[in-house]
This record gives C-alpha cells, structure tokens and sequence, in this order.
C-alpha cells in the first residue's frame, strides 16, 4: 500500500475525526484498492481481522474489517465499469 500524500484536513478537523474514530463513530469508511485480494492477504498477515473475505460484487471485489475501536471499512477493488 502506497503512503497517501499531504493531508487533506486542517489540524482542528483531522483531531476531530480521531476523535469520533476513537470513539468508534466513524461509519464506515471506504477504502479503494487495485488488488483487493492481495491487500486482503497483506493486511490479514499483519493480524487485521476481516468480517468479510474478498466476495465478487457488482461494482467490484469487495471485503470489510474493524478496527479496535468498532469502526467499519470497506476495502474494495472497483471493476473497470465504475469511475475511481
């Protein structure tokens, strides 16, 4: 997985997003990837637990996991028929 860039939020905004996600307040978050049974099987390795294994879908190939506080994300790769 790539580094992301410089962050989008200023800093009063970014700590109140940790804050909600802290909390477990987050939604759900959606992530995308290129290969989504490869970042599946690189963040499985690194002990991140998954509700939902890689599962063909309309849109794509999709899969989801919580993190320790409760909060839902989505990772998934989009079919070449949706916009990224």
């Amino acid at each position: 997985m790539a580094i992301p860039g410089a962050p989008m939020l200023d800093p009063a905004t970014t700590q109140q997003i940790h804050d909600l996600m802290g909390k477990g307040y987050a939604g759900t978050v959606f992530l995308t990837t290129p290969d989504c049974q490869q970042s599946y099987e690189e963040l499985s390795a690194r002990g991140v637990e998954f509700i939902d294994a890689p599962t063909q879908m309309p849109y794509g190939v999709d899969a989801s996991f919580r993190d320790p506080s409760g909060n839902n994300f989505r990772l998934t790769q989009l079919s070449g028929d949706w916009p990224s």
